[in-house]
């Protein structure tokens, strides 16, 4: 059987039982599922980068994640407020 578990969801998506599986019924299982997959066209390799780091900023810095109790894994540090020159002269 191949079982194809998403991680975030645990949706199972696929299972395929075969008496013998290859590469080529993996191959096909995953295009199948990857037709339903709402993603990104990327046209270059550059622009790809760039959508694929802000995504990994934003998943691991706003996010929420259930196993940590609905934050994100490490939120953004929060500038204290500067103080304007004449508060520190008194």
């Amino acid at each position: 059987m191949l079982t194809v578990i998403d991680e975030y969801s645990r949706e199972c998506l696929a299972i395929r039982a075969e008496r013998s599986q290859n590469q080529e019924t993996v191959l096909e299982t995953l295009a199948d599922l990857f037709l339903l997959l709402n993603g990104e066209i990327f046209y270059t390799l550059k622009e790809a980068k760039i959508l694929i780091e802000q995504w990994r900023v934003h998943y691991n810095t706003v996010r929420p994640h259930s196993s940590l109790g609905y934050r994100p894994p490490a939120p953004q540090a929060i500038n204290p407020l500067v103080m304007p020159a004449s508060a520190t002269q008194q």
